[in-house]
């Protein structure tokens, strides 16, 4: 009968559906297996100090897991990442720039931070925020790690917050980039380190003031 056939098609495309489901999670699983099996393998050679001549196999698990990683997994990712960086000082060539730079991409990324963030909370914005976190992790990390020489061995993390704050027009993004960073630092810099930062913000709060004061004490 047709209403048999019509129910036959129905189920058909129910099964397949569910299929499609089972699918797509047992890849995702799959991927979360080998994001945590590669990050672990990275973690281990990091703290044996066994660092390949190669870093990028070690380098982007840490990443991925940084970025992507929750909880426990994404804190040990991030503690690895800045402990590599401690490892890098001698390096040549040297990936830490880069290294840095992305991190500090991220953690400016976060929507909360973003004036153009949207307020929606969808997928892109979880994985940014997720993203964000795990960036302030691993620099943070490295403000333990290195002390009152952070600015000394890692000369771009300094440049990144100096460069926007003292340009006579900087690039909006860049700015933000750099407020964002003393915002997440600060508390954990060493205090040495601490003051220098302080020092760049000597020029906005004069802008800042000078707008609050009578125009006979400008």
């Amino acid at each position: 009968p047709a209403s048999a056939s019509v129910a036959a098609r129905q189920e058909c495309s129910h099964q397949r559906e569910l299929l499609s489901g089972a699918a797509a999670h047992l890849q995702a699983a799959s991927q979360e297996l080998q994001l945590t099996m590669s990050a672990a393998a990275a973690e281990a050679l990091t703290c044996l100090q066994a660092l390949p001549l190669k870093l990028n196999p070690l380098i982007r698990p840490l990443m991925r897991a940084v970025e992507a990683a929750v909880g426990v997994r994404q804190q040990r990712a991030a503690t690895a990442l800045s402990e590599l960086l401690e490892q890098l000082r001698e390096r040549n060539p040297n990936p830490s720039e880069k290294l840095v730079s992305n991190l500090c991409k991220l953690l400016a990324g976060a929507p909360a931070m973003s004036p153009e963030a949207s307020t929606p909370n969808d997928e892109s914005t979880c994985a940014a925020t997720r993203a964000a976190e795990g960036a302030a992790l691993a620099l943070t990390g490295c403000c333990c790690r290195f002390g009152e020489r952070i600015f000394v061995d890692l000369p771009v993390l300094w440049a990144k917050m100096q460069q926007p704050l003292l340009a006579p027009a900087p690039a909006a993004p860049e700015l933000h980039q750099a407020l964002c960073l003393i915002v997440q630092l600060l508390r954990r810099l060493h205090t040495t380190a601490a003051e220098t930062t302080l020092q760049l913000l000597s020029p906005l709060f004069a802008c800042l003031t000078a707008d609050l004061l009578p125009d006979e004490h400008i």
